[in-house]
């Protein structure tokens, strides 16, 4: 049973200071707990948005992954597929290529002097049309291995490596035909190995 007591201004009984420090505590303490409960949900929304965020972030990651691994797959089998065919253009090709370069050879050894000088000459940009190509099956096989290695990066001087390139590919020709201007004090950081590829490529094809 619930008893309901009504108090008029007329039965008003007076407030003592005691009370009123009481009540005044009772009241600021209330509203502590209201700002405390106010406090604690907003806390609950921005703990649940992490929650959603964190859930979110972990559904990508993990397709993500997946993502990865599937293109990591492919390359790989990318890679070995590239092996396969340049370990097959190498044995496919170089063989008609020593016939080419061999008999080339035969013929300017033993009938160059029944040539004249325009036969010779055709004769030798056949021969140096196959040790081209000998060295563009040669790059295809180093690339195939290069897709293998682990990169290392370390500190290059690239003018220098420039330098020994140029030098390589002039081997034996007459360098007053060519002109290089190679900017000195380059520095890089790279893989020694893969700079070196990129820089004979450029070299040899300029």
């Amino acid at each position: 049973t619930t008893e309901i007591y009504t108090l008029s201004l007329h039965d008003a009984l007076p407030i003592y200071e005691d009370d009123m420090r009481l009540l005044e505590q009772i009241a600021s303490r209330t509203s502590l707990c209201i700002d405390g409960v106010r406090l604690f949900e907003e806390k609950e929304k921005e703990l649940e948005e992490r929650r959603k965020v964190e859930a979110q972030v972990r559904r990508l990651n993990e397709n993500l992954e997946h993502i990865v691994q599937e293109r990591t797959t492919e390359l790989q089998a990318t890679s070995q597929e590239l092996e396969a065919f340049c370990c097959s253009v190498s044995h496919d090709l170089r063989a008609p290529l020593r016939s080419v370069d061999g008999f080339s050879k035969s013929l300017l050894e033993d009938y160059g002097e029944q040539l004249d000088e325009q036969a010779r000459d055709y004769i030798s940009r056949v021969r140096n049309a196959s040790h081209r190509m000998d060295e563009l099956i040669s790059a295809l096989l180093n690339l195939s291995r290069i897709t293998r290695l682990e990169i290392v990066r370390q500190p290059i001087d690239l003018s220098h490596m420039a330098h020994l390139t140029v030098d390589d590919a002039l081997e034996g020709q007459d360098r007053k035909e060519y002109f290089v201007n190679i900017q000195p004090g380059m520095m890089v950081e790279a893989d020694p190995k893969l700079i070196h590829v990129v820089l004979d490529n450029l070299v040899r094809n300029a």
